[in-house]
């Protein structure tokens, strides 16, 4: 029986599951209020993901394409949030 995290994509595709492989935490971004992007430096094997857990404020919605982090804002109500990234 599989366990752990599961994590989709909008089309429902798995992108990562902690049962096959594990991360590690490399950082955390700062969000600031407005929408922007991070691109990670130094050196790392495998796909980078991000996140930013549920404090009670909604977080921005996050993706990541070509390594590069992303982060918008879809509401009025903006809040810096953290976001932590790694590689898996």
């Amino acid at each position: 029986m599989a366990y752990g995290i599961q994590l989709l994509n909008p089309n429902g595709t798995v992108f990562l599951d902690s049962s096959y492989r594990t991360g590690k935490i490399l950082g955390t971004i700062v969000s600031g209020t407005s929408n922007g992007s991070f691109t990670p430096t130094g050196s790392f094997d495998g796909t980078i993901f991000a996140f930013a857990p549920y404090t009670g404020i909604f977080p921005p919605g996050i993706w990541v394409t070509n390594n590069v982090i992303y982060w918008a804002f879809s509401y009025s109500d903006r809040s810096s949030v953290d976001i932590f990234y790694g590689c898996f």
